[in-house]
């Protein structure tokens, strides 16, 4: 200031004194040992997913090397659950799109495993617990015609789609 002492000012902002020698840093200096462990976390759930992925497409005949190549994926995901390879091009609508794709996909998944309408289900609302079931677990492809398992596991009704209506045996 003035006087020779240091020059303090107003923050305008905040409304206090201030030494201009400090610097307001907002950014957190959080320790760089945490960021490594949720990466290394992060990258080993990724991996489990990736497998998991790859078997589920090996059970249904495809390559497993599928679920690795963008846009591919979603166009042998189609090929497998029996639909057109052209809803890919869904993913080209924001949010909603991949929203969509990924219902079709579901309901298709749980369709060509043989599950039901509670597994459809949780393919879309907890989708990387129930892909590790389909991959890791005693599922097995029946391409949507029942082949490979006579009747859905305890009894539960396959749902074919929207506009389809579960009937009961006699």
């Amino acid at each position: 200031g003035l006087d020779g002492g240091p020059a303090y000012f107003t923050n305008a902002k905040e409304g206090f004194l201030m030494d201009p020698n400090m610097t307001t840093t907002t950014q957190s200096q959080g320790s760089p040992v945490v960021g490594i462990i949720m990466m290394i976390v992060w990258l080993a759930i990724m991996i489990v997913m990736i497998i998991a992925s790859w078997k589920v497409y090996t059970k249904a005949g495809k390559p497993g090397w599928a679920c690795l190549i963008p846009i591919y994926n979603g166009v042998v995901l189609m090929q497998i659950v029996k639909k057109s390879p052209w809803l890919v091009l869904l993913l080209l609508i924001p949010y909603l799109g991949g929203l969509i794709f990924w219902i079709i996909a579901s309901i298709g998944l749980a369709n060509v495993f043989g599950k039901g309408v509670g597994f459809a289900i949780g393919l879309i609302l907890l989708s990387p617990i129930f892909i590790l079931m389909l991959g890791f677990g005693s599922a097995t492809y029946t391409g949507g015609d029942g082949a490979a398992a006579a009747a859905p596991a305890t009894g539960a009704r396959r749902w074919k789609g929207p506009g389809s209506v579960p009937r009961r045996a006699a």
